[in-house]
């Protein structure tokens, strides 16, 4: 949404002897994986141990301003946040190390916890020697960041809405099996390939990838919330709201189109909500290839596979 507020604010509080770092943000992690994400990023912009960084996420007491999980907006939004807070506590570390090391900053670089000059790696100190000198001489060690995007969208009411300077891809493929005499669909195998820029994670990547393509199938097939002509929800239980299980899931390999994204920390996207975009298109797509009738309307039952297969016969036979 447009606002004069800064998307996402991100601090790292090093500790006085530069043993650990905490990382204070507003981002809320829902099972999506982003304090380990955003972790990984602070770790990478100071140059510290990732093991050494704990996080404090979605605590208003403690933490900082952030809007929020949605929009796939954290690994951009609050991951930009958080390298510029990193790189200012990298920035400290090496001006103080300078003066320790009678060089300039532009000298050193600091990595996994190990300040160093570039020419001669073997002239360095600790990360936790330079923190806790700096601590000395100067106080805490903090650092700060924060991320506003440029102005996007159009000028239409709404246009804002869930705007993001950087936009993954993706296209998937099914395999779908139909029984002719019930019309049910057994979903036999699936590929996703994304294009979401710089990978952080690989794992939880994936992990995602899984995850969207098993809401999609739910919501393409089963899902659908039922009304009585009270207007009441009809359905309103595991029992009669169908959803997938663990025994529906096909096999999904998933792939990566290498690329980098200019408007991104790292030239990192998004991949949660942008792999459950191709397949309800995708499933409808396979399931009208395997039966030669399409069904214009989600979701794509047992029910109605089985009447337009009926139909289909009915219309062949006249």
């Amino acid at each position: 949404y447009r606002t004069d507020l800064p998307q996402a604010v991100a601090i790292i509080k090093v500790h006085d002897d530069g043993s650990m770092a905490t990382l204070y943000t507003g981002a809320v992690e829902i099972g999506q994986g982003s304090d380990t994400i955003l972790c990984q990023m602070a770790a990478e912009a100071m140059g510290y141990p990732l093991e050494k960084i704990r996080i404090v996420a979605g605590d208003t007491d403690l933490a900082t301003h952030d809007f929020g999980a949605y929009a796939s907006r954290q690994t951009l939004m609050s991951g930009w946040a958080v390298k510029k807070a990193g790189e200012e506590v990298k920035n400290k570390i090496l001006q103080t190390a300078a003066e320790m090391m009678l060089v300039v900053p532009e000298q050193l670089d600091v990595k996994q916890g190990i300040v160093f000059l570039k020419a001669h790696p073997e002239e360095s100190l600790t990360f936790e020697q330079v923190a806790r000198t700096y601590f000395v001489k100067y106080g805490q060690l903090i650092g700060q960041g924060s991320y506003k995007p440029p102005k996007l969208g159009g000028t239409f009411k709404g246009a804002a809405v869930g705007t993001s300077p950087a936009y993954s891809a993706a296209t998937q493929v099914a395999e779908v099996e139909i029984d002719e005499e019930t019309g049910e669909i057994k979903v036999l195998e699936a590929w996703d390939v994304h294009d979401c820029g710089m990978v952080i994670n690989p794992a939880l990547l994936h992990g995602q990838v899984h995850g969207a393509f098993y809401m999609g199938m739910g919501e393409s097939i089963w899902e659908e919330v039922l009304f009585d002509e009270k207007g009441d929800v009809a359905n309103g239980n595991l029992a009669e709201y169908r959803m997938p299980t663990a025994l529906d899931m096909p096999p999904v390999t998933s792939e990566l189109v290498d690329s980098i994204d200019p408007n991104a920390p790292w030239g990192v996207k998004e991949v949660g909500e942008g792999a459950t975009t191709p397949t309800m298109a995708c499933l409808a797509n396979a399931i009208y290839d395997a039966m030669g009738v399409r069904i214009e309307s989600l979701p794509l039952t047992y029910e109605k596979v089985w009447r337009a297969l009926k139909e289909k016969r009915e219309k062949e036979k006249a």
